[in-house]
């Protein structure tokens, strides 16, 4: 990233600059810090006014997980690592609302797009913008008891671009039985929302589910879906292998036997 700096008034010290590459709950996955402007021209010999331009190479670890970033610029004196306040713009400095870092444009990192290998595979399509592929799951025997936790992590693959953030629900339901578990939120927790997915991206989505304490021995069905909540929360078409409509826009994932 190419940085362009410019002072209002003579600089007393040489402070220090930094460029975060930062998640959607701010933990940095790449970052350089350095002394601002050219080699040659540290900021307390800035000249006011004028622009001083440098460079910030951060790399990306090959194990990053695709979603969305941001570079966040800041300033700190060295001595104490202490950063100067930020604003993102003159608004926010003449109603005082500052941080201790100005956040750029998000860039999206594509994540993985080999094809993984699930201990469930399966072959089915959410509307027509993705694809289950299938899913791991931490209760292999499929039997759960009363207040026990299950973690799903599920794959998906992306086939076509989309400008909805969608949320995905995953239910333990029987008519019979009622709502023996559910979580519902964006894939990823949001960190890589659908409306970033590009197509051919392979996304990892890990979902924990505890079982209800109060919940009914029996027969339950573990189901997989996707919801637009900005759209009046309407559930997006779920198609099986051969291109036909699951009943309630629900995928079944597994059969799980609740013990009492």
């Amino acid at each position: 990233m190419t940085l362009h700096w410019a002072t209002a008034q003579a600089l007393a010290e040489n402070y220090h600059a930094f460029v975060h590459l930062v998640d959607g709950n701010g933990h940095p996955i790449a970052q350089e810090d350095h002394i601002p402007g050219p080699l040659f021209a540290p900021p307390a010999s800035w000249t006011p006014g004028r622009s001083y331009t440098d460079a910030y190479l951060l790399r990306v670890p090959a194990d990053a997980p695709g979603g969305v970033y941001w570079p966040e610029v800041g300033i700190y004196t060295y001595g104490d690592q202490e950063r100067l306040p930020a604003y993102a713009d003159a608004a926010s400095q003449q109603a005082n609302v500052r941080t201790d870092a100005v956040r750029l444009s998000p860039l999206k990192i594509v994540g993985e797009t080999r094809r993984p290998s699930p201990q469930r595979p399966l072959q089915a399509r959410v509307g027509d913008t993705f694809e289950v592929l299938g899913y791991d799951i931490t209760a292999l025997d499929q039997r759960v008891h009363p207040g026990d936790t299950v973690t799903l992590t599920l794959y998906y693959r992306s086939i076509a671009p989309t400008s909805a953030d969608l949320t995905r629900f995953v239910h333990l339901y029987a008519p019979a039985l009622g709502m023996a578990a559910q979580h519902d939120s964006p894939p990823t927790d949001g960190l890589n929302p659908t409306s970033a997915w590009r197509p051919g991206e392979i996304i990892t989505d890990r979902v924990t589910l505890t079982v209800n304490t109060d919940a009914v021995p029996g027969t339950a069905h573990l189901l997989l879906g996707f919801y637009d909540a900005a759209a009046g929360a309407e559930r997006i078409p779920v198609f099986d292998a051969e291109g036909a409509p699951l009943p309630d826009a629900a995928l079944p994932l597994a059969e799980v036997e609740i013990a009492p």
